[in-house]
Formats: C-alpha cells, structure tokens, sequence
C-alpha cells in the first residue's frame, strides 16, 4: 500500500468520531429514521428510535416541574387559612339561617305579606348573578386577596345597614350587598379547600361550619324575640362576627402568593393571557358540559335548602297552629341535622362512591319532604325536617369533591364560581318564589315547591360520570 492511501486512511479515520458524537439539537434536525449506537467499550447499549420524541419528552419534563400537594400543614399558615375558611362558612349560616325565625316578625314589622317580604331574596339573588356575570373580570382585576377580604366586608355592610330596621327597600338593597360579597368569598374558599390533600375531609368541615352557624341563628333569633327584643338587633351579632371574618382572612392570607407558589393546584388561580386563536377560558367553561350539569345542581340543591329553612317556621305557624316564640326552633333542627350530616357523612359517602351517595341521599330526602308535609303533628313534622337537614348534609360537599375531578384544572376558578353563584341564586331565587306563591296559595306550597326542585337534583347528578375517589384534576 503506498503512502498516499495509507495517509487517505488515517484522514477518513480521523473525521468519522464527529458523527459519532453530535449534539442531541444536530440530531433532532435529521430525519425520524431509527438509529442504533453501540459501544463495545461498555457493557450496556442505547437505542434511539426517535429523537424527536425523545427531545419532546424532555422538553415536557422540564416545562411540568413537579409539584408538592398541598395540606393543612404545608404551607404552615394553611392551617390559619382553614380555620379563617370555616369562620366564613359560619358567617354565611349565621346570615342564611335567621331569616326562617324572623320572618314572621319582619312581615309584622313592616306590615307585608309574604310576596313583599320574599323580595330580600330576591336581592340576594341578585347580587349573586352580578358575581357569577363578571367572576373572571373581577378576579383577574381584583385578585385572590382582595376577593377574600372584601366579601366579609360587604357582608358587614349588610349587616350595619339592616341593624338598626332601616325601610325595607334599604333592608333589599343590604341584601343584595350582602349576596355580592358571598358569591364573591365562597367560592375562592371552595377551590382552597378542595386543592388541600384530604379535601373532601375539609370541605366537610367549612360546610358543617355553615350549618352550625345556620343551627345557632334560629334559637338566639328565637330566644331573642321571645324576650321582647326588637328583630333586627340580631343582625348586630353578624356585625361583630363579619369583623372577626374580615380580620382573619386578611391576616392569613397575606402573602400567600410566595407561601403557596410551587404547590399542586395553584397554579389556575394563576391570571390567564389568551394568545391569538385561543379560546378563552370563560368561553371553555361556559362550553363545559359538567359546569352546567353542577350549576343547576347547586341551584336546585341550596334552593331546597334555603326554601326549607326559611319557610317550615311559616308553614306550621299558618298549618299546625305553631306557637310563632316557640316554632322558631324547629328550624334549628333542619340546621342542626344538616350540620351533623356534613360533618358525619361526608368521608363514608366519599368512600362509598360522590355519585351513589347522592343518589341515596336525594331519595331519602323526597321521602323525608313528603312526610314533614303529611304529618299533622308538629313534633313528628320537627322531627322529619331535622332527619332531611341530615341526609341533605353532604351533597354539598360531595358536589364541589366531584368539580375538583371532572372539570378541567385550568377552568376550575371560573367553574366553581359560576357553580356557587348558581347555588347562592338559587338558594335566594327559590324562597321568593315560594313567598309569591304562597301569598296567594299558601305557605304549603313549599313542599311542592321542593319536590320540584329534588327532581332537578335527580336530573342533572344522573348524566354525570361516576367518580369513587379524588382524581388529579381534568387537564
């Protein structure tokens, strides 16, 4: 072999390791054909069947870092957050719960019927849509904080204006400031609760937090009128707990932007920027199947609630010959059952399958409806009602556990806004339908009434994929 070819060899020899060792973006930019590299200097092998998939793997891994699951425990002041959560809820059953012992010493007051009267639900409910209408506006311009904050603060505006037995249209107009700071507060409270590990445990908690506030209100409402004080001085108890509420949620939530960042389910509280072409998060949400299946859900279901915790009082005052300083307390029962029901069957139904327990919930309540209504008795009538605030408990609850699984991650702030303003509407819209009818009807035509709206319930939880534990959030 001559010299030149030898030095021909050598030069070919000397090229061939850059081939050998291109960068992973060299060779991302070659075909998809399959490629095998062997080293026989080591022990093992690799094959690259695609590096083009290979570098989008990577690419996603480093995009997704992982994130923690939050607890009641980590962050640390979560633990604040929750007590400051279910302080709120109390406030909330506070307000809802006194209306049932008041009314008839409301309409006295004023001298209405049951139409005019029914009318501070109807301002509630009002302010309700004005938050369900632009919940993505103001959250993206007021931010998390601010709508924690300021939804006790409307509540105590409410409050201070009610106090002192203003006319009734200035008593509407509170209430409807008051149905803006709830729809506002509740459900950034939802969504915290519900993103903590274990949440359907706490949801419980915030809600059997409302009812124990809804127990309390009927019996000092009634043991206050029963003393001759004047109605509307119960409102000033709300006074001194909306300060308390505004206190605590303002001092443990400060912060929480650099306390919570990093954590599993925070990141859709995240502001959203659509880019050219893309739908906008309002718009998927209000496309979502399961946001309205929910919605009108939690609006047949508070409507239930509110309607029967308003108007049982009435009902067996004009029906069963009820003693108005005494039948006060026969809401407190609904409440009381409702509040035990929360707090002890919301994890056995969570065990035992969100869609099945609600199911067998529903049905018992019709039954226990029908019953109340029958029952000439006005203990059995007590004693049903307490039973339907039981096994009505934890479908709430459930419901929100059930948003957190099947409703995409990055809609849910929106979701569960628009869900929880539906369920306040319908919780304000109902119980004045049921006052206009009964002016000309009857207070009894709160069980029809009722039985209507169980058969909505039934309506829209049935279509709904079944769901036995916490999934990790639709993407």
């Amino acid at each position: 072999m001559s010299a030149v070819e030898l030095e021909r060899i050598e030069r070919r020899d000397s090229r061939s390791p850059a081939v050998r060792h291109d960068t992973k973006e060299q060779l991302a930019k070659k075909t998809q054909v399959e490629v095998v590299f062997t080293d026989s200097d080591r022990p093992t092998s690799f094959e690259i069947t695609s590096e083009v998939e290979t570098n989008r793997e990577t690419e996603t891994e480093q995009e997704t870092p992982t994130q923690k699951l939050m607890s009641v425990r980590n962050p640390p002041k979560n633990i604040y957050r929750l007590l400051a959560a279910c302080l709120f809820g109390f406030q909330l059953g506070f307000s809802d719960g006194a209306p049932g012992a008041l009314l008839p010493h409301i309409e006295s007051w004023y001298r209405i019927g049951y139409a005019v009267v029914s009318i501070i639900w109807l301002g509630n409910s009002l302010g309700f849509i004005t938050v369900a209408v632009g919940s993505y506006w103001i959250s993206q311009k007021v931010g998390r904080y601010l709508m924690l904050t300021l939804s006790p603060v409307f509540i105590l505006a409410m409050t201070v204006i009610i106090s002192p037995a203003p006319p009734f249209p200035l008593v509407c107009i509170a209430y409807y400031i008051g149905g803006l700071g709830v729809a506002a507060g509740l459900a950034q409270q939802n969504i915290f609760v519900s993103s903590l590990d274990k949440g359907h445990t706490y949801l419980g908690f915030l809600h059997g937090a409302y009812g124990a506030g809804a127990t309390v209100a009927p019996l000092i409402a009634t043991a206050m009128i029963s003393a001759n004080i004047q109605w509307s001085f119960f409102f000033l108890i709300l006074v001194g707990l909306s300060v308390c509420s505004t206190a605590c949620i303002g001092t443990s939530w400060l912060g929480y932007k650099e306390d919570m960042a990093g954590f599993d389910g925070e990141e859709e509280t995240t502001p959203h920027v659509p880019v050219e072409g893309e739908e906008s998060l309002v718009r998927l949400s209000l496309k979502n199947k399961i946001t309205w299946l929910l919605a009108l859900f939690t609006m047949a279901y508070q409507g239930t609630e509110v309607a029967i915790g308003g108007w049982v009082v009435t009902y067996l005052i004009d029906y069963r010959g009820g003693d108005p300083d005494k039948v006060g307390y026969v809401a407190a029962g609904f409440w009381a059952g409702l509040t035990l029901g929360r707090f002890l069957l919301v994890a056995p139904c969570q065990r035992w399958g969100p869609k099945r327990s609600v199911i067998v919930l529903t049905l018992a309540l019709i039954a226990l409806i029908v019953l109340t209504w029958r029952i000439s008795s006005i203990i059995g009538a007590a004693i049903c009602v307490s039973f339907a605030g039981f096994v009505m408990g934890p479908s709430y609850p459930l419901l929100i556990t059930v948003a957190t699984v099947l409703v995409p991650r990055k809609i849910q702030v929106i979701s569960i806004t628009v869900m929880t303003a539906f369920g306040s509407t319908g919780g304000a819209l109902f119980p004045f339908f049921v006052g206009i009818t009964a002016q000309s009807r009857g207070s009894f035509v709160v069980y029809p009434f009722c039985l209507a709206l169980c058969g909505l319930m039934m309506a829209t939880w049935l279509p709904l994929p079944r769901t036995s534990q916490r999934g990790t959030h639709g993407q």
